[in-house]
């Protein structure tokens, strides 16, 4: 599996999590994936997953079930708001699976 073409070889964004890059930078020249700050460098295999593992698949649950079950809609100009706290949710929910210390199975 490769990573999109879209995640690569631009500088403002984290090709793992794509939230704003740092300045550090990983792969071959014309293919570079740059990193934020909470991405650890070590993180090529996630960058390649093809599923969510257990932990993601609890995170995507969490906040989905934040969202209204039926006529849910919203204007279009508050889109960007909403995926900021889709992204922003699902990064916390990741944390407390994690910090909870329990088992995923």
């Amino acid at each position: 599996m490769t990573i999109p073409a879209h995640r690569l070889n631009c500088p403002d964004v984290c090709f793992v999590c794509a939230r704003r890059a740092a300045g550090g930078g990983v792969g071959r020249p014309g293919r570079i994936g740059w990193l934020c700050t909470d991405c650890p460098p070590k993180i090529g295999r996630i960058a390649m997953a093809t599923k969510f593992d257990i932990y993601e698949e609890r995170a995507c649950k969490a906040v989905a079930e934040q969202l209204p079950a039926t006529n849910f809609t919203f204007p279009a100009d508050e889109l960007p708001d909403f995926v900021r706290w889709i992204v922003e949710e699902f990064g916390e929910a990741i944390r407390r699976e994690l910090e909870s210390g329990e088992p995923p199975f």
